[in-house]
């Protein structure tokens, strides 16, 4: 933590905690989606100057406030309705997220006449959908949970294809030519390889969770496991966001079975919990820092 200043960090994450409620204070106010209002207010005051944005560096966003996000959401969902709804899921996130980068790409292409590969990229980019938005909104609107498992679980599980397209289409712009075979490898790794990485951790944390009887450790392994999941499988180079749903999703199901206690179960699904406050610290964090980050930090030649 020396490398940027402790004080400094916590003055920068204090400050977004009180933009985001002010922010959401105005979103119930105007009864628009708190997600959709925290993106366009971080808009507004990056552009309007008027007060100075803090500059959190971006590797710290994503390994600091992704990873409970998605543990999160992954564990909320029933295992039971996300099996039912495997196919349509499987289609959005494999090639729909495709047929959505070729269309954005080509859109792109004869609008801005760019090259073709150029303009792909940028749709490889775009395509998934951010699971941190799309769990904040279905979630506002009240929806089916039938109708809500859907997009909530394919914005969970199309970071694979995602990093794939992208992969491919920058070696095809910057060499001109595409690895087939490296890119089915990388695939694999990303996807099979996090999927396992979660799976296996999902598994043994929740018989670890079957030992213990005190709801605090109980919540305290469980958030051991949202970070550990995701930096085992960065480590090896797999996605470690399927490895954080795959774990999310064992551990919400499976390790409910197996031996969480009443409390821990009662807390893990309440606002009021860990699990319930700090998804929604996270979100609010991630949100107003990415759509700061998406004009700022490339002014700071980063």
């Amino acid at each position: 933590m020396s490398g940027f200043g402790v004080e400094s960090f916590v003055q920068q994450f204090a400050w977004l905690l009180l933009g985001a409620a002010a922010i959401g204070l105005l979103a119930q106010r105007v009864r628009i989606p708190y997600a959709v209002a925290l993106v366009v207010g971080g808009l507004l005051v990056e552009e309007s100057h008027i007060v100075r944005v803090p500059d959190l560096d971006p590797d710290l966003v994503l390994f600091a406030f992704l990873p409970p996000l998605l543990f999160d959401a992954a564990f909320r969902l029933d295992a039971r309705e996300v099996r039912l709804v495997a196919r349509p899921v499987l289609l959005l996130a494999v090639p729909g997220v495709a047929v959505t980068a070729a269309v954005v790409g080509g859109a792109l292409a004869l609008a801005l006449d760019l090259p073709l590969a150029v303009a792909l990229l940028f749709g490889s980019i775009v395509a998934a959908t951010d699971p941190v938005a799309v769990t904040a909104v279905v979630k506002w609107l009240g929806l089916p949970s039938r109708i809500v498992v859907v997009p909530e679980a394919e914005s969970l599980v199309n970071d694979g294809m995602a990093i794939t397209l992208y992969t491919a289409l920058v070696g095809l712009v910057v060499t001109g030519a595409a690895d087939v075979v490296g890119i089915l490898e990388l695939f694999g790794l990303e996807v099979f390889g996090g999927i396992a990485i979660g799976a296996v951790l999902g598994l043994v944390f929740s018989r670890l969770t079957g030992t213990i009887d005190d709801h605090l450790i109980e919540m305290m392994i469980s958030t051991v496991l949202a970070y550990g999941s995701f930096l085992v499988a960065d480590a090896v180079h797999a996605s470690g966001a399927l490895a954080c749903v795959a774990a999310g999703l064992i551990h919400g199901s499976y390790g409910r079975e197996v031996g969480m206690s009443a409390e821990t179960t009662r807390r893990s699904t309440t606002s009021g919990s860990t699990w319930g406050f700090s998804p929604t610290r996270s979100s609010s964090c991630w949100s107003v820092s990415a759509s700061t980050s998406t004009i700022f930090w490339p002014r700071r030649g980063r």
